[in-house]
């Protein structure tokens, strides 16, 4: 079927009507700004009208024929809009007013079908380009369609007065306090670090960072399988560094309190094979789902996760690490600290847009290893960018023991003995920056709640 001589999708009346209940009415204006951009009209003349009403609200200029055309005049776009003749016909054509969600409904509608078939041109031309690697031809293709999915708001917003949001948020806080919930996000399984942070709050970017071998895999890891155990909610966990193999066997090391190295040689006692098969019966009941592969960009990342989170739901993002991703924008491509920035605005937003919170691991530079004093401050990020910036809460894991056992005089072992690991949190955006000591078992790679440290484990 050929579709070359057939016009783009749009309606002309909805256009004209969507323009005339903008004039006539402040408020139906008001909320179509919300809705609408110029780029949703299809005809030139609309667009410049439509843009005109937005540069006037932006100066708050009150709307109507006169203080139009001196828009349109002073921008040199008033014979190019159709000129006063076609201004009177919107006000003349317009069926009602009242009907005007419909008419900017019918707008969208056709915007979003023009985008597509735009988006579909694309990804028709990316596939005939041999040449570009399949992963980026199906990147690309996916982020474009993306797009226009996530476009679709096809319902004029609500707006919210302070009255209104004053009661919601006394009602919200009333009804944690009425089920006896203190934190505004769920539990970690830290107690000191849910205290600091209360909890992992829905919408945030949690940034935590550290020097190779201090364990910020581990703990992020140890967090999942607390999240999943004690909210009962799936966890994501995307890998750029680990094969899901790896991660599988520190997983059985943390929850068994057994040797990691064990597993590599099969060498386990008779007992230890009892509580190897035991933990992986309750491994098989998680909701811990492991990404190592085609999960290097944001848009695999945000695809991957509205997918798990539409089949099975989805309580918490856990990426390691931020600087091993990949930048999808060529433009970033020379630039590590663009790229960097760009990483952390879309977890960000993925962060927003799902509503979880989403853990980012992150490394940092060298400048750490040459000072007395090596316990991490925020201008010791690498490649920061915008990090600082788009993260809610930064944190970085540091250990003290780990330099002491590196000192020359000293032979590093493997020690089941429970040492202190530090929880700073450098930048809290809803509450207090402060150090959170949490306990770190070298052999079982596997960080514990101090408060619970002689406690048994329930996983």
């Amino acid at each position: 079927m050929s579709f070359e001589n057939q016009l783009p999708p749009y309606s002309n009346e909805a256009e004209i009507a969507v323009l005339g209940a903008a004039l006539l009415s402040p408020d139906a204006l008001e909320k179509m700004l919300d809705l609408l951009t110029a780029s949703d009209f299809y005809r030139a003349g609309h667009k410049l009208i439509f843009q005109a009403f937005a540069n006037m609200a932006s100066k708050s200029i009150d709307v109507d024929i006169v203080t139009l055309q001196e828009e349109l005049r002073s921008n040199g776009k008033f014979e190019e809009s159709g000129g006063l003749a076609y201004l009177m016909v919107l006000m003349d054509q317009l069926p009602t007013v009242g009907n005007f969600e419909h008419y900017a409904k019918i707008v969208m509608q056709k915007s979003i079908r023009r985008n597509l078939i735009d988006a579909a041109t694309l990804v028709t031309g990316l596939a005939y380009q041999e040449a570009m690697n399949l992963d980026k031809v199906l990147e690309q293709s996916e982020s474009a369609i993306s797009k226009v999915c996530e476009s679709n708001t096809t319902t004029v917003k609500s707006y919210i007065n302070s009255p209104q949001l004053a009661v919601e948020f006394y009602n919200n806080l009333a009804d944690r306090a009425d089920l006896g919930i203190r934190m505004r996000g769920k539990p970690c399984g830290f107690s000191g670090i849910d205290d600091l942070l209360s909890g992992l709050a829905e919408g945030d970017l949690i940034v935590v960072a550290a020097r190779p071998a201090m364990g910020k895999s581990a703990f992020a890891e140890c967090v999942g399988i607390n999240f999943d155990r004690i909210n009962n909610s799936p966890v994501a966990i995307f890998s750029l560094e680990m094969s899901k193999q790896s991660i599988m066997s520190r997983m059985h090391s943390i929850m068994a309190s057994l040797p990691n190295r064990a597993f590599y040689r099969a060498d386990l006692r008779d007992y230890e094979w009892t509580m190897l098969g035991e933990i992986t019966n309750k491994i098989q009941n998680t909701q811990i789902a492991i990404f190592d592969e085609h999960c290097s960009t944001i848009s695999q990342i945000t695809s991957i996760s509205k997918a798990m989170q539409k089949k099975e739901g989805l309580g918490l993002i856990i990426v390691d690490y931020l600087q091993k991703m990949q930048s999808s924008n060529s433009k970033n491509s020379n630039n590590r600290a663009n790229e960097v920035a760009e990483f952390s605005a879309g977890l960000k937003n993925l962060a927003q847009s799902l509503k979880v919170p989403v853990i980012a691991l992150a490394q940092l530079n060298r400048g750490v290893e040459s000072r007395d004093n090596k316990r991490p401050v925020l201008s010791d990020l690498k490649d920061s960018g915008g990090i600082e910036q788009d993260a809610d809460i930064v944190a970085f894991l540091y250990r003290d023991e780990y330099y002491k056992k590196k000192a020359p005089e000293t032979i590093e072992t493997q020690s089941t003995l429970l040492e202190i690991a530090e929880f700073i949190v450098a930048k809290n955006r809803n509450g207090p920056c402060n150090t959170v000591n949490i306990g770190f078992i070298p052999m079982y790679t596997a960080f514990r709640d101090l408060d619970l440290v002689n406690e048994p484990t329930d996983f």
